[in-house]
């Protein structure tokens, strides 16, 4: 059988799968019948007419032909299930029986098990599930075993080479597959935000890069066991969550301002920050390791204003949210007007974007809709370090 005409015949196949009825048919028109139209190599076109005819006078298929039987003008699918019997290829149906056998085989409970009526579902109407083919079982084992690692994960912060080695025996692995790896978390926990990014959402779970302490400057001291630190120590401390029992002031503590970057975080506390002000770095996402610390530190403060600076874009304005949630009282955004910075060389808020903000205007508190209103109106995204 010519190359052509099998290519042909599967592709008729495939759109007959993608087909609510099952009918489909191809014109010559198609770019797949180009070689058929131009003939090349010379006399392939009579040897494709030949073999499609015996299948025709086998009921698997119809063409119409242009006049004399010189040149087909489209052919149609008859009985799909015989066709892809007599040219020795599966047809959709048999494609997801086979991986999901495989998948059943290789996971038995869990994150498979949530989804698995969904897969069957996209799969058998042609479909990628969360951009995963019917044909990428591995991948998405892969997925599934690092998702699930990073949910059994509820310890202190870790980083992804150590998480890797849990989920793959490997500790590269977890860098190259995050993004398949979040798509699975986000279908598992419908909480997340949509549009944090792979790195931001690993972040919630406590899965980072490199683990970093986090640090804290002010009048504050920790307890962990016996031993003491004072925060007042300059620039600041770097404190392990995990090894924490205890917080007390040492002295008037009025104000509670917490930094989203790091840069911005060590010049503000060395040029601004003031007596009876704690300040905390945030490092974009809160990790659980940083949020028990602000939930420890401002339940020690519980008359200290709070406020956020963070950059004027949707993240920032996710971060402030959380903020305001692990706190249970207003967290106000400091510097995220755009009137705090100049226009010049930041680009614009993209539609999405905007949309994700209105729908925080919408949804959100009260303390902190002005900000992002003015942040919708005027229309740029700020970082915070253009401040100074």
């Amino acid at each position: 059988m010519p190359d052509i005409t099998k290519n042909v015949l599967i592709s008729l196949l495939n759109k007959s799968d993608k087909h609510s009825s099952g009918n489909a048919k191809i014109s010559s028109k198609e770019a797949i019948m180009k070689p058929y139209l131009d003939d090349d190599p010379i006399g392939q076109r009579d040897r494709v007419n030949e073999v499609l005819k015996n299948y025709q006078s086998e009921g698997l298929i119809e063409i119409s032909w242009y006049d004399n039987q010189v040149g087909i003008r489209f052919i149609r699918l008859l009985d799909g299930d015989r066709l892809a019997e007599k040219i020795g290829v599966l047809r959709l149906s048999g494609i997801v029986k086979k991986s999901i056998q495989k998948l059943d085989a290789l996971l038995k409970a869990g994150i498979y098990r949530q989804i698995k009526s969904d897969l069957l579902s996209k799969w058998g109407e042609a479909r990628s599930y969360e951009g995963f083919h019917v044909s990428e079982t591995t991948r998405l084992i892969e997925a599934i075993h690092g998702a699930e690692a990073v949910l059994a994960h509820n310890g202190e912060d870790i980083d992804y080479r150590h998480i890797s080695v849990k989920a793959y025996a490997d500790s590269k692995k977890l860098a190259k597959t995050k993004s398949s790896v979040v798509r699975i978390l986000k279908v598992i926990d419908s909480d997340i935000d949509k549009s944090l990014n792979p790195e931001e959402v690993l972040k919630l779970f406590g899965v980072i890069p490199i683990i970093q302490p986090v640090y804290v400057s002010g009048n504050l001291t920790f307890k962990a066991g016996d031993n003491i630190v004072s925060a007042d120590f300059p620039p600041a401390i770097g404190l392990w969550a995990a090894y924490l029992t205890g917080v007390v002031k040492n002295g008037v503590v009025k104000r509670i301002t917490s930094i989203e970057n790091q840069a911005t975080f060590l010049r503000y506390i060395k040029e601004e920050k003031k007596g009876d002000e704690v300040v905390i770095y945030t490092a974009g996402i809160p990790t659980p390791a940083f949020r028990l610390i602000y939930k420890m530190v401002v339940k020690i403060l519980p008359v200290a204003d709070l406020y956020h600076w963070g950059d004027i874009d949707v993240g920032g304005f996710i971060i402030l949210n959380m903020l305001e949630n692990i706190a249970k009282r207003p967290v106000l955004a400091y510097r995220m007007q755009h009137c705090d910075y100049s226009a010049s060389g930041y680009c614009k808020l993209s539609r999405p974007e905007l949309s994700k903000l209105e729908l925080m205007v919408e949804t959100g508190s009260d303390h902190n809709k002005q900000a992002i209103s003015e942040a919708i109106e005027h229309g740029f995204k700020f970082e915070q370090e253009a401040y100074y």
